[in-house]
């Protein structure tokens, strides 16, 4: 009984509840009278990172959907493509959500210097990237003949379809 008080008394006790210094993000870039959606995100983004605020969350959220919008635009008029209104919101929604999210998982994730960039990754992600089930999806419209229909970011290639492979 003697060995088990004195391990006990030896204990090394960890406070849970210490206050963990908040990052500064002094490297971001701020801007005084932001004149772009780039500008009012990189300031958004500061804010959010150093306190948390749900408002520039929102704010962050509002000026990405912007950014992505026009790229998605910019995007159309360079490949000379169709997309509908419905099919642009959803996959500036889906990009938003693509790069945003990295701020909830990833620990000391930050955009540095150019949100349109990073932005412009998720924009080109959501619109060419297909999941499984847009595979089989797209190779039941190729069998019924009606592959012509899909907006062209779902639409298979002759390769695929050819070969029947679902990665």
């Amino acid at each position: 009984m003697g060995k088990l008080k004195q391990q006990e008394e030896n204990q090394l006790y960890f406070d849970f509840f210490f206050d963990v210094p908040k990052p500064v993000y002094n490297f971001i870039d701020v801007f005084e009278n932001p004149k772009n959606d780039n500008e009012r995100f990189m300031n958004f983004q500061k804010d959010y990172l150093e306190t948390g605020n749900p408002d520039a969350w929102n704010g962050m959220w509002k000026c990405a959907v912007n950014i992505c919008t026009n790229l998605i635009k910019l995007e159309k008029k360079r490949t000379k493509t169709f997309i509908s209104d419905e099919d642009t919101e959803d996959i500036s929604l889906n990009a938003v959500c693509y790069v945003l999210r990295r701020f909830k998982t990833t620990p000391g994730y930050y955009i540095k210097t150019n949100s349109v960039k990073a932005l412009q990754g998720g924009v080109l992600h959501a619109m060419k990237h297909r999941n499984k089930s847009e595979i089989i999806y797209n190779s039941l419209q190729g069998i019924d003949g009606r592959i012509e229909d899909l907006p062209e970011y779902l639409a298979l290639t002759k390769k695929e379809t050819e070969k029947g492979e679902i990665k």
